[in-house]
This record gives C-alpha cells, structure tokens and sequence, in this order.
C-alpha cells in the first residue's frame, strides 16, 4: 500500500502485488489483473510476462503460459531459469523433444544449476521408460551440480529404485547427502523412502519399523500443518504401506480435496497420484486404472513408459482395463 502512494504508476509495485496475490494464496484472477496493469505501464517487462505464464501453468492453461514465457525469454534469451520452466513446462504436456532442447539450453547457461538435470533425467523415463540413460546422464553431471541438490539426490534415488538397486539405494539414504523430500510438490520423509525398498526387497521387519518412524514425522508436521495437503497424501502412503486401507485412502482422498487439480493444476496433479498409488497399494485396482486414465488424459508428470517401469504399478499391467488405458496412451 506505502508502495502504489509512492509510486503508483511503478510496474514493479502491481509485478509485487501480482506475486502476493499468486503464490500467498493462489488467488490467480487477481494475480493477472494485477500484472496486466503493470503491462500497461510498462509493455516490455520480462519479469511480468514470466510471472503471468507461471500463473497460467497453475490454472492448467499451460499453453498459454508458454506463449507468455517465450515473450519472457525474447527479453533475456540467456536465462536459465526461463529455459528451463519453458522445458518443464512442455515436458508436462509431453512434448519431450521440445522440452529436451529447452532444458538442454538451461544447462549450458548454468551448468551448476540442479532442477534442469532432475528434469532432463525425468524425460529419459517418461519418454521411453530408459532408466539405464537416465542413470548414466545424472551420474555424470552429478559432481558438477552445485545448486539443488538435493532434487538431484532424489531423483538419483528414484533411479536406483526404478533400476532394483535397493543397496545402493540403501546406501545413499544413509549418506549425508541424503534428506527428507520438502518441495512444493511432496514431502516424503528419508525414512518413508527407506521402508519402499525394504518392501521391495521383501524385508517385512524393516520395511515397518521406518514406516512407523515416518508415520510418526509426518504426524508431528500436521500439528503445524494441518492443511498442508502433501502431509495427507504421504500418511496416505504409509497406512497404504501398513495395511491400514480405510485410513490410507481417507487420508489420500483429503490431500486431494485440499489442493485440487482445479485449484491448483501443477501441485494438485501429484496429490491425484498418490491416490492413485494408494488405491494401488490397498487393492483397489479399479479405482487406481481411473485415476491413471485421467491423470493421463490431462498435462503432468506421468507416461505410460514410466508406468511400466515403476513397480508401484506392476500388478495393474496385466489387468484387461489397464491394458485398454496403456493402448489409448502409448
């Protein structure tokens, strides 16, 4: 407010108002109502336009926010962080060749950044399920990232899941370069991620021991947190994992309802996929194919290659309906 009676004719003051409404609390009409008068001030501001095409991405209009992030990059063609948000964002409408150059190019403009190498390598496994390149590749660069790292450690992890490395996954959950997953998308506790490759190894003991620890994480962030819809979804993950089908599905059917898809595209997109997971884990393979077909149906994170290198999914494959959704996607 001192700002617009200083200044109010100052785009940076509405390109602030813009980002108050926008990422304080996803209110997206007043967000653009503030960064389109800051364009009236001033039509060529860079940092307006990305901010608009970032909101866009949030309301599901995702080519839309690329229009406006390819106006944003015009202005400052070296920027990796535009590079990269452009690549990402064709990457969730699945244009993996598109997103490859973009990301590529954020890369080589900052090549100690780490969130293009963690979508770089996500694109070897969306696009044709390739784990053995997409372990090679974050390998390689690994020791140059400097920044994010511990995106790349995560995805690193995910890696060696996907690839049945369980002691190699083991070993890099108890280095010290290993921490809980805490990003706008998930929260997923090193002792959650720990008891998944227990489970995968068939180690039933340890497997729970870690899901009781992680239980435990996740329950003490909701007293602070009680509406942080990641939270839900991970206790969600780990009553599946229990056997506690009644709680993990009440639990993954409250992180979605907290940040829908309808209010939030991007974010809301990983809370449907934990229930889809969910549903998975608890026997419930009918509810989970229909989740998978919408979350295939709509921009995200998701393909069918990764499904089927992802063994979460594995006793879905050969189920009549998800072979039906794998030939409508593939």
């Amino acid at each position: 407010d001192k700002s617009f009676e200083l200044a109010p004719e100052s785009p940076e003051v509405y390109l602030a108002l813009g980002k108050y409404y926008y990422q304080g609390y996803l209110d997206y009409d007043n967000a653009l109502d503030a960064f389109q008068e800051g364009l009236n001030f001033d039509p060529d501001n860079g940092e307006i336009l990305e901010f608009i095409g970032y909101v866009k991405r949030r309301q599901g209009k995702f080519t839309e926010a690329i229009e406006y992030l390819e106006k944003a990059l015009e202005k400052d063609p070296a920027s990796a962080t535009l590079n990269s948000a452009i690549g990402e964002t064709n990457m969730l409408l699945r244009d993996y060749q598109k997103a490859s150059e973009y990301i590529d190019k954020a890369i080589y403009f900052t090549p100690e950044g780490g969130l293009p190498y963690k979508f770089r390598t996500k694109i070897y496994l969306l696009f044709n399920g390739d784990i053995s390149s997409a372990k090679k590749f974050l390998q390689n660069n690994i020791e140059i990232i400097s920044m994010e790292r511990t995106f790349v450690i995560a995805m690193l992890l995910e890696i060696l899941k996907l690839n049945g490395d369980y002691e190699e996954a083991l070993d890099l959950l108890s280095s010290s370069h290993s921490e809980n997953i805490d990003d706008q998308f998930d929260f997923i506790p090193v002792e959650q991620f720990r008891a998944e490759i227990y489970y995968l190894q068939g180690n039933e003991k340890l497997k729970n021991d870690n899901l009781l620890a992680a239980k435990s994480i996740i329950e003490n962030r909701l007293k602070d947190q009680p509406d942080d819809a990641r939270m839900h979804s991970a206790l969600g993950l780990v009553y599946a994992r229990l056997g506690d089908k009644e709680k993990a599905i009440a639990e993954g059917k409250k992180g979605v309802e907290l940040l829908p898809v309808t209010k939030e595209a991007w974010r809301g997109y990983f809370r449907e996929l934990d229930l889809a997971k969910i549903y998975t884990i608890v026997g419930e393979p009918e509810l989970a194919i229909q989740k998978l077909d919408y979350l295939l149906s709509i921009p995200g994170e998701l393909s069918v290659p990764y499904i089927k290198i992802d063994p979460v999914w594995k006793d879905l494959l050969e189920l009549p309906r998800m072979k039906e959704v794998i030939s409508k996607y593939d």
